[in-house]
């Protein structure tokens, strides 16, 4: 078995998770990527908008808090936290689809160049979770929160009368 360092299987862990996210956007490709469930009076993100975020998420919490070399796509921060939802503000699948692939391509090699002992530098943005504000900490919550927005992708698969099994 190959020796790991942290920042490897962290990486490793990291592309498992949006290995998952890609399969869920596979099984939508067949449907409207920018159409928002309602339910019970919430509006649900449409996939197209889950992808883009995911580009955001992963661009912030990968390549800028741990020092990588972030995308600098001029549409990134309008799919932030917070930012106001604007189904006509969306790039082209194709164009996202495309940019996440290249943010996580980055990532992983970027991963790949940290030590163990850099994982447990603060982050370069000053963003923290509880008292955690490590590198490390970035990593696994990036890794957390694709994990919760896949969650968003198999019930809007669901919705859509797509099976997830």
């Amino acid at each position: 078995m190959p020796q790991y360092t942290q920042a490897t299987l962290l990486a490793e862990t990291l592309d498992q998770t949006r290995s998952l996210t890609r399969w869920y956007l596979s099984l939508l490709k067949t449907v409207d990527m920018k159409h928002r469930f309602e339910v019970n009076g919430a509006l649900l993100n449409s996939p197209l908008w889950i992808a883009a975020h995911l580009c955001w998420a992963e661009n912030s919490l990968i390549l800028t808090s741990t020092g990588g070399k972030p995308s600098e796509e001029p549409w990134l921060n309008d799919f932030m936290l917070g930012a106001e939802y604007d189904v006509q503000s969306l790039p082209d699948t194709k164009i996202i689809l495309d940019t996440m692939k290249n943010i996580h391509q980055a990532s992983m090699e970027h991963l790949a160049s940290l030590s163990d002992e850099s994982l447990d530098e603060p982050n370069l943005t000053g963003l923290s979770f509880g008292t955690n504000n490590s590198k490390r900490m970035m990593i696994m919550h990036a890794i957390r929160h694709e994990g919760t927005h896949i969650g968003h992708l198999s019930w809007i698969c669901k919705l859509h009368g797509i099976s997830t099994v």
